[in-house]
C-alpha cells in the first residue's frame, strides 16, 4: 500500500473540504475516482481515508473517470440506480387507500373532482395499523393522482338543510 505523505494528505484533505459542499455524488466519485488514479498503488485506500468515502464510491470513481460515457451524462446516477418508491415497495398500498376513500367519496361522479370526508392525518392513520409506512404528505400525492382535491377542513353546505340521515344516505348511494 501506498503511504501518502503528511502534506499531500493535508492538501487533499483541505481540498476536498473545500469542493465537497458543492459537488453532487457523481463529482464526488468523479473527484475521488481521478484523485485515487493519480496517486497510483494505494490511492483508493489514501482517498477513502482522506474523505471518508467508502473504498467501493472511489473505485466506482475510477470507473466513471475511465467511461467517456459516464463523463459525458447528465444522469448523477445510472437508470434504475437509487431508492424504488413507496408503490413499487409496496403494491397493495393504493388499493388499500382507495378502499379506505371509497366510502367517505364526496363529490359528483359525472365530474372529474373527487374528495373525501376523511382527513390525511385519519388515513395516515388507518394506513399505518395496516402495515403501510405512509406519510401524510404521499398519501396526499397518491389522492392527486387519483383524481382526488384536497379539500380545506371546513364544513361545506350542501343543500338548504341538513338532513338527520344525511351521511347514512351518502353510503346506502355508494353501496
Amino acid at each position: 500500500m501506498m503511504v501518502v505523505g503528511q502534506e499531500i494528505s493535508q492538501f487533499l484533505r483541505r481540498q476536498y473540504a473545500t469542493v465537497a459542499p458543492v459537488f453532487n455524488e457523481k463529482a464526488k466519485r468523479f473527484w475521488a475516482g481521478a484523485t485515487a488514479l493519480e496517486l497510483g498503488y494505494g490511492g483508493i485506500t489514501a482517498v477513502s481515508r482522506i474523505t471518508g468515502l467508502a473504498p467501493n464510491t472511489v473505485r466506482a470513481g475510477i470507473r466513471d473517470v475511465q467511461d467517456p460515457e459516464v463523463e459525458a451524462s447528465p444522469r448523477i446516477r445510472r437508470p434504475g440506480a437509487g431508492s424504488k418508491t413507496i408503490v413499487q415497495n409496496d403494491p397493495t398500498l393504493v388499493p388499500a387507500l382507495l378502499a379506505l376513500v371509497a366510502p367517505a367519496t364526496r363529490g359528483d361522479p359525472e365530474r372529474p373532482l373527487l374528495w373525501s370526508s376523511k382527513s390525511l392525518r385519519n388515513l395516515v392513520t388507518e394506513l399505518r395499523t395496516q402495515g403501510h409506512p405512509v406519510s401524510e404528505r404521499t398519501v396526499s400525492k397518491l389522492l392527486k393522482e387519483a383524481g382526488y382535491s384536497l379539500q380545506s377542513p371546513r364544513k361545506v353546505h350542501e343543500g338548504k338543510a341538513d338532513h338527520p340521515n344525511r351521511d347514512a344516505w351518502f353510503q346506502f348511494i355508494a353501496r
